[in-house]
C-alpha cells in the first residue's frame, strides 16, 4: 500500500459513516464540510439509514467485511492525510475500523463523533455501542467531539449544565482522546 496518494490534488480526508437520504446529516454532510474546507472527501459505508429532515424511520449496517474491503479499495490509493468517523450503527464496524486505525492508518489524525443518537433522539447503534466506542475509538481519537446525549453515553454521567460539561470533556480526554 502506497504511502502517498497516487493522484495529485487537495488534501484527501476518508470519511466513514452511515448516510442520510435527506443530505442534512451523515457522509453528505461530512462531504460537503470537507470540500468547503478545500480537501477532497472519499467515504465508506457503515450503515443506511431511512430517514428525512424530521425522522428516522430505521436503519441497516452493511454487511460485516464491508467496511474494510471499501477502506481497503481507497487505500489502494494511498494513504489519507486525516480520518474521520460518524456513525458506526454495528459493533462489526467499530472493530473494523480500529484495525485501520492501528494499522495503516496509524499515527493519522482520527476525529470520532459518536453518532449514537440522531437530533430526532432516535437511537443510531446496536447494544454496546457506547463501551466499545469509548474502550477502542476514543483512545484513538485526535479529537472527540460528542453532542450532550453522546457524552453522557460515554461518560455514564447526565450532562446538563456547562459544569457537567467541563467534567464530561475532562473525563473523555482522560480515555485517551487527544481532545
Amino acid at each position: 500500500m502506497s504511502q502517498t496518494r497516487t493522484r495529485p490534488g487537495p488534501p484527501v480526508v476518508l470519511l466513514v459513516g452511515g448516510t442520510d437520504p435527506s443530505g442534512g446529516a451523515g457522509l453528505a454532510a461530512d462531504l460537503k464540510a470537507v470540500a468547503a474546507a478545500g480537501a477532497h472527501g472519499e467515504i465508506a459505508v457503515t450503515a443506511v439509514t431511512f430517514q428525512n429532515s424530521g425522522s428516522v424511520e430505521g436503519w441497516e449496517p452493511v454487511q460485516p467485511g464491508s467496511l474494510s474491503r471499501q477502506i481497503g479499495a481507497v487505500l489502494a490509493d494511498g494513504l489519507p492525510g486525516a480520518v474521520k468517523s460518524g456513525m458506526l450503527g454495528g459493533t462489526g464496524a467499530v472493530g473494523e475500523l480500529a484495525t485501520f486505525l492501528q494499522g495503516p492508518l496509524a499515527g493519522r489524525p482520527y476525529v470520532l463523533d459518536p453518532v449514537l443518537v440522531a437530533g430526532s433522539g432516535d437511537s443510531l447503534h446496536e447494544g454496546g455501542m457506547p463501551g466499545l466506542v469509548r474502550d477502542v475509538l476514543v483512545p484513538l481519537s485526535a479529537v472527540c467531539t460528542p453532542n450532550l446525549d453522546e457524552a453522557e453515553a460515554l461518560t455514564g454521567r447526565p450532562v446538563r449544565d456547562r459544569a457537567a460539561m467541563e467534567r464530561a470533556a475532562a473525563g473523555i480526554a482522560s480515555m485517551g482522546a487527544g481532545a
